[in-house]
């Protein structure tokens, strides 16, 4: 009886990040397009292993084994010692790679949001690591984000909540040295993707390749393929200005009031006159008392639904 070995291989680590639905996902699956390279599943797990790995009270096994995020890898850890390090995670990894026939890559993207916002915890354990920090219109993201299960149900909750995300991003990212960081706008990404793709290669020190604009390096799971419809069809830029369509202007003019002087940096033209909009104390109190708690639970209600079916 033979026992195949796995060869365990030190891979460059790439962590994508910034606010949910900025493009985190497809920037991930572009770069995990190429041969020589692939794309993890969402691993929020990791920055709470790093985090607690000096609690003696909670392992990293632990961890794992009642992640959620970590199930859908399908992956054992039977076998991994009680310590975790790099190399620890290089055999997850490789583990990983084994499972989805990507044996022998050079490279490894996570597109886990969250990444910019504890760039540093990331960047301390895994030396050497680049991050990209990816921004997109606010209220582009605010179309996409508002049907969902999870996050914000109105445009003034999502407003705070966006800014919210920025300032995680832009303090995180402020936290490692500047060489190892790079911000991208989604915009460019989708309306001109071989340079913005080549310049995300020239700074990661990976090889460019047209394989890339293929937009099949990430393997969507059913608990998010609804979300991530855009992974395996060409780039296009037409989807990303629904926004002036779907939302009605009083939505528009409400991101605007509480977002405007974010957008200018990011050179986001508003097209309201926000500055005039007023508060309105009976709006308040609908969307408070009855819109928020009422969309919460059916979010929350949605959200167990579509987390059972993923683990059948």
């Amino acid at each position: 009886m033979f026992c195949q070995i796995l060869i365990v291989r030190k891979y460059k680590k790439i962590f994508v990040g910034g606010c949910e639905r900025s493009g985190t996902t497809l920037l991930g699956s572009l770069l995990g397009s190429s041969d020589a390279g692939f794309t993890t599943p969402e691993s929020d797990f990791l920055i709470k292993i790093i985090q607690q790995c000096n609690d003696k009270k909670k392992t990293y096994k632990s961890i794992l084994e009642n992640s959620f995020r970590f199930k859908l890898w399908k992956t054992s850890i039977s076998y991994l010692n009680d310590e975790f390090k790099e190399e620890t995670w290089d055999y997850l990894l490789t583990n990983y790679t084994k499972q989805n026939n990507q044996l022998n890559r050079d490279y490894v993207v996570d597109h886990t949001p969250s990444n910019i916002w504890y760039a540093k915890d990331l960047h301390d354990f895994f030396p050497g690591s680049k991050f990209i920090n990816i921004v997109r219109d606010p209220r582009a993201v605010a179309n996409s984000i508002l049907p969902l299960d999870w996050g914000p149900n109105t445009c003034d909750e999502f407003s705070l909540w966006w800014l919210s995300r920025i300032g995680l991003s832009l303090s995180g990212a402020s936290e490692i040295p500047q060489n190892d960081l790079i911000e991208v706008k989604y915009e460019d990404l989708i309306t001109d993707p071989t340079t913005t793709l080549m310049n995300i290669c020239n700074f990661c020190d990976i090889d460019y390749s047209d394989d890339m604009l293929l937009n099949d390096g990430f393997k969507t799971y059913s608990y998010t393929k609804k979300q991530h419809q855009l992974i395996g069809k060409p780039i296009s830029s037409n989807n990303n200005e629904k926004w002036i369509l779907n939302l009605s202007n009083t939505q528009i003019e409400t991101i605007e009031f509480y977002c405007n002087t974010v957008m200018r940096k990011y050179e986001y033209k508003t097209i309201t006159k926000y500055w005039s909009k007023k508060f309105s104390g009976y709006r308040f109190f609908v969307e408070l008392c009855i819109s928020r708690p009422y969309k919460n639970f059916l979010n929350i209600f949605r959200n167990y639904i579509r987390k059972k079916i993923a683990l059948r």
